[in-house]
């Protein structure tokens, strides 16, 4: 939250963001200040998306396991077929 906090441009809502993440029950503080600004709540799960997955990404290195970015030729029929039952 941190990180991302000091992307934010409105020196006023850095402030807050700030305040929010002192003490206990941080992560409800820092997302009731983010919700009367959505653009920065937009911002913020795409930032901790992307942190995530640089995370996840970076484990899965360390262990060894290869990651696939794209479905193989072989498995898309069948995840193509899984879609068209979904309500």
């Amino acid at each position: 939250m941190e990180d991302f906090i000091e992307t934010v441009a409105d020196r006023r809502l850095q402030a807050q963001l700030m305040h929010a993440i002192q003490g206990r029950g941080v992560f409800r503080r820092f997302k009731d200040v983010l919700f009367t600004h959505p653009d920065e709540r937009e911002r913020w799960f795409a930032f901790s998306t992307a942190r995530l997955r640089e995370r996840m990404l970076a484990w899965l290195e360390e262990e060894g396991i290869e990651v696939v970015t794209k479905a193989r030729e072989d498995v898309k029929p069948l995840i193509d077929r899984e879609e068209e039952h979904r309500p």
